[in-house]
Formats: structure tokens, sequence, C-alpha cells
């Protein structure tokens, strides 16, 4: 008698099939923010300022500090994100980061800008907040 082979299935492949998990909902925050700002930097002159991408790159650095300072994770799912993430996240660039009142709303707005991105791509189900336009 012979032995049946077996398919050899991936590990990451098997728990997303258990966990029901589709490619958009492995969309991270991160890596599409990566994209953003890689896009962005094309369009440098051509009707955005260098000065306009550099504030998208702190903008992202600020908020893999985040990330990593207060969920010790590398990344986060889109599909995760909610209003208290954006809440943590304004009292982090207030508090931690020591950012004003104006400096905060720009990083808000920056990251609404992504928020939208995963909106409008099915990403993140709702809106999380309505500062995050």
């Amino acid at each position: 008698m012979t032995g049946v082979l077996l398919p050899c299935i991936p590990a990451p492949s098997l728990k997303n099939a258990y966990l029901n998990l589709t490619d958009e909902d492995k969309k991270t925050i991160l890596k599409v923010y990566q994209e953003y700002n890689e896009n962005l930097k094309l369009m440098i002159n051509r009707g955005f300022s260098q000065g306009t991408y550099e504030r998208h790159v702190t903008s992202r650095k600020h908020l893999e500090r985040f990330i990593n300072e207060t969920f010790h994770l590398n990344d986060y799912y889109m599909k995760d994100i909610d209003h208290s993430f954006i809440v943590k996240y304004d009292l982090y660039l207030r508090i931690k980061r020591n950012c004003a009142n104006n400096t905060t709303t720009k990083y808000i707005g920056n990251f609404g800008k992504i928020i939208k991105i995963g909106i409008n791509n099915d990403w993140i189900r709702k809106k999380p907040t309505a500062g995050t336009s």
C-alpha cells in the first residue's frame, strides 16, 4: 500500500484561509503610506513641492514610531484602524512627540489622506473619525 501525498500548503496561506483573510484584509498602513510617498515623490514639481513630500515622509516616520511604541508592531492592518487608533495617535503626537496643535493637526491631516485611500479601496470598512478627511 502506498502513502497518499498531500500538497504542501505554506503556513501563512493556511492561517489566512482559517481566519478568512483576503489580500485586502492584509493591507497595512505603513506599506500603503510608503506607496503614497513614492508616488508623491514622482509628483515633485508636477503639482507638489519638495516640502510637501518631506512632510509626508516625516509624518510616516511618526506613524511608524507610534505603531512600534504603542502596539509593539512593525506595521498595522488597515482593516483594524478605528477611532481609538486615531485618538491614540493624536495624543502620541501631542505628548510623546511634543507637537503643537497646528503641527498635530497637519500630521493627522496627512494621515487622513492615507485613511481615505483605505476607505476608497474598501480596506477600511468605515471612516474611523470625522477629523481625518
